[in-house]
Order: C-alpha cells, then sequence, then structure tokens
C-alpha cells in the first residue's frame, strides 16, 4: 500500500502477488491490486480483479465505482454507468465507501452527497478525504467558508505540513479578508511543494489579499505564471477563476493566459 501511494505500480504489483500466492482469495488484496494494475495502464484486467473481488463478497461498495472508471476507461459506458447506479444505490458500510458515494452524489444531489461525508466522519473522525471533501461543499456549494476552514484545521491539526489542506485553508481565509492568515499558510505551502495547482492556489490567495494589500497583486502575478509554465492547461481555469478577479482586468495578465492558452491547444 505504502509503494502504491507512492506510484511505484510494479513494486506494489510484486507485493500484492506475494500475498495473493499464499491467500488467492483475499478480497481487499484483490481490489488493491486493481488499483496497481490500472496506475499501469491495465484498466481491462483491473476490471476484472474487482469483478474477482465482488464474487468472493467483497463488501465495499466502493468497488463499483472504481470499476465503473476502469470500465470506461476501457469503452464500456454501458457497464460503468450500471456499476455507478449500483454505487449509488447501496448502503456503505465503511469510510471509504461513503466517501466514494459522496463524491458521486456531488453533481446532483448535495445534501445527500455532504451527509454521506458526514457518515464518513463518524465512522472514522480524521478521515482526510471525508473532512476535506465537507469543506469543499461547505465552501464551494454552500458559502459556509467558515465551517469549511473549520474541517480543514482538523486535517491540519494531524498534518501540520498537508500541503493540499493549508493552500485550500489559505484561500478561505483570503476570501474572508484574513490576509495575515492567508499569506501564512500560502508562503508554507510554497515552501513545501513546487506542485503547479499548489503554486496556483497560493497565488489565488495573493490576489485575493491584494484587495487588501495591491502590493500582493504583483506576487499574485508572478505565482500564477509560475504554475501556467509548469502547467499550461491552468490557464483555462485561470481565466475564469472568481479567486483571480482581481488579476483579470490586468491587460498583461489577460496576454499571459491567451499566450497559454495557444500554447495548449497547439499540444493538443
Amino acid at each position: 500500500i505504502a509503494r502504491l501511494g507512492a506510484e511505484d505500480f510494479r513494486g506494489a504489483m510484486e507485493d500484492f502477488d506475494a500475498i495473493l500466492a499464499k491467500h488467492p482469495d483475499e478480497p481487499s488484496t484483490l481490489v488493491n491490486r486493481s488499483l496497481a494494475l490500472a496506475g499501469l495502464g491495465d484498466h481491462e484486467q483491473a476490471a476484472k480483479e474487482l469483478t474477482k473481488a465482488l464474487e468472493l463478497g467483497a463488501p465495499q461498495t466502493r468497488i463499483h465505482f472504481l470499476r465503473a472508471r476502469f470500465r470506461q476507461e476501457c469503452g464500456d459506458s454501458a457497464g460503468a454507468a450500471a456499476d455507478r447506479e449500483l454505487g449509488r444505490s447501496k448502503r456503505p458500510t465503511d469510510e471509504l465507501s461513503w466517501v466514494a458515494r459522496g463524491v458521486h452524489r456531488l453533481a446532483d444531489d448535495v445534501e445527500g452527497s455532504l451527509a454521506d461525508f458526514q457518515q464518513a466522519l463518524r465512522i472514522a473522525p480524521n478521515s482526510r478525504a471525508a473532512l476535506q471533501n465537507v469543506a469543499h461543499v461547505l465552501s464551494e456549494r454552500q458559502g459556509r467558508t467558515d465551517e469549511a476552514i473549520g474541517y480543514l484545521s482538523r486535517i491540519l491539526a494531524t498534518d501540520p505540513n498537508d500541503a493540499h489542506a493549508l493552500a485550500s485553508r489559505g484561500v478561505l481565509h483570503a476570501r474572508r479578508g484574513r490576509r495575515s492568515v492567508a499569506v501564512r499558510d500560502a508562503e508554507k505551502v510554497l515552501s513545501l511543494s513546487d506542485e503547479p495547482l499548489l503554486i496556483y492556489q497560493a497565488g489565488c490567495v495573493f490576489a485575493q489579499c491584494s484587495k487588501l494589500a495591491a502590493a500582493d497583486a504583483e506576487r499574485a502575478r508572478k505565482l500564477i505564471a509560475q504554475a501556467i509554465a509548469k502547467d499550461t492547461s491552468l490557464a483555462k481555469i485561470a481565466a475564469d477563476d472568481p479567486d483571480l478577479a482581481p488579476l483579470q482586468k490586468d491587460a498583461a495578465f489577460r496576454k499571459m493566459l491567451v499566450a497559454a492558452t495557444q500554447m495548449l491547444q497547439e499540444i493538443e
């Protein structure tokens, strides 16, 4: 599982194969092996592993959502749709399955989605996936920003160096006009990671804070430019991102986005 998390898919396969050599009918190992197979690009065999796990009585309803994803990758849209329906119709019994169903309900049932994430937290109060998703629903779908910050802070109480939670919390603080704490979170994110999306979120923090301190606008522009240089696809998001509204009237900023978008189109 550690190798799987580190995206060492071949190493993970070796470990899971060693387990299955002794316990060939262990459903949870089959599920994990399917994730390693998917990481290696073999979605067809990954789906077969999940089918076997279900046949052996694996109770996790999230397996249907995983198999739906792998079937979709193989072009089996009907099978994927059937799995998604099964996943939504069955009552989860474990933390990750509650989270998986919540994610799939978010598009058309926000309240139901939130209830699923909250149920996951009743089983596992420190579930990072559930805490992050609750924060997302509260902040992006319901406008309950301060409550969302509280859930992100619960993640950070367990892992103060969780860069993704820090970035999300920094953006929310910035939206609320709390410059000092927002900037503190953004600066820590930048010290922890050079991942393009995280640099982009730090840029969003400074863009929002520029409404309070004009000098932050230049820092925001530089960070967004740095993020887009690493991942051109972020230009599409930046063009309409409300967190970057303070920058979007700037001619130089718009010119940069147009150039990045044109480059992306040429690559595609």
